[in-house]
């Protein structure tokens, strides 16, 4: 399968650690991060009413198809840019029903462009006034996710659709997809529409490199599979690498509190449970299995492996 335009994996390199975690004597750790995957599969679903909603959907098909001349071959690019209207919730899931069906290929990384109207509690709205909730959307993602081997980005193009993070629920060990876009209020079309043709340029132009510089200034907001490991990796490394430190400033991240909780689970011997627990902790053990259970199997994790590999042999030679 030929990719219609190349979007690089990684693109620019983040600190991990938040401002207090900061102020601890530790070696810096850094990741290089993406906002999409490489994608060779576009799906523009126009979720609007065409009798009262302004054109956009089909502005931006017809503007991608422009944009991708030269990228790839006529042929490809009619195969892997799709436009498709959903009148009605059934339209909708049978979407997502097909796109199980296609995926099934390994090799599939989608970016799926969603227009339409939205609603805070309801979810996702359709031109007959039918919804979709946030949670069969979490659902959808999930599912399309899983089938693309973890390498799925969901752009949603609507009011409040960032409200779906909040509905994710607290089991699922993964994200329901590799990099999700959506809006936390009420929005403008002019400005989605806007927002859109700046973020798809960058990922013609460079590859998404800097649409890192220009997110903060636009309305949409971000929330990738790197975002989600942070928040269960900044403190294992920074545990691992000055442990004192790091519980004074967050004692929730303690090795006490995390012998007190391994003892709660731990019904066989206790002894030298103190040792065990140091190990797993300064020997890198910790942050590995965090990466496997919470990432996908993808080459971020790879890269995400690699980088606390690179960040304990730093740690190894402050011992």
């Amino acid at each position: 399968m030929i990719e219609f335009f190349k979007i690089a994996e990684i693109t620019s390199e983040e600190n991990f650690y938040t401002k207090r975690i900061e102020d601890v004597s530790i070696p810096k750790f850094t990741l290089e991060t993406s906002n999409t995957s490489n994608c060779n599969f576009f799906v523009i679903l126009d979720c609007l009413d065409p009798a009262i909603d302004i054109s956009s959907p089909r502005r931006h098909h017809e503007d991608l198809r422009i944009k991708l001349i030269g990228k790839d071959t006529p042929e490809e690019i009619e195969k892997n840019l799709k436009f498709i209207t959903c009148a009605n919730k059934q339209d909708f899931l049978s979407c997502f029903e097909i796109f199980m069906q296609r995926f099934n290929i390994p090799g599939f990384k989608p970016i799926i462009l969603i227009h339409a109207h939205g609603d805070k509690e309801r979810g996702l709205q359709l031109p007959d006034h039918s919804f979709v909730t946030w949670s069969e959307l979490v659902e959808l993602f999930d599912g399309l996710t899983k089938q693309c081997n973890g390498d799925c980005t969901i752009i949603s193009g609507f009011c409040h659709s960032f409200e779906l993070i909040k509905h994710i629920p607290k089991n699922f060990k993964k994200l329901p997809f590799a990099f999700y876009y959506g809006y936390s209020s009420t929005i403008s079309a002019g400005i989605i529409e806007n927002e859109m043709n700046i973020i798809f340029q960058s990922f013609i132009d460079d590859g998404g490199k800097n649409l890192f510089n220009i997110l903060p200034k636009l309305r949409i907001k971000f929330l990738s599979e790197f975002d989600f490991i942070m928040k269960f990796l900044a403190p294992a490394l920074a545990m691992a690498a000055d442990p004192k430190e790091l519980s004074k400033l967050a004692p929730q991240f303690s090795q006490e509190r995390i012998r007190e909780s391994v003892r709660r689970g731990h019904h066989g011997p206790q002894g030298g449970m103190d040792k065990i627990i140091k190990s797993l902790v300064r020997n890198g053990d910790l942050a590995v299995n965090l990466i496997e259970y919470y990432m996908h199997d993808t080459e971020r994790k790879a890269y995400t492996l690699k980088a606390v590999a690179d960040y304990f042999s730093l740690i190894k030679k402050r011992v």
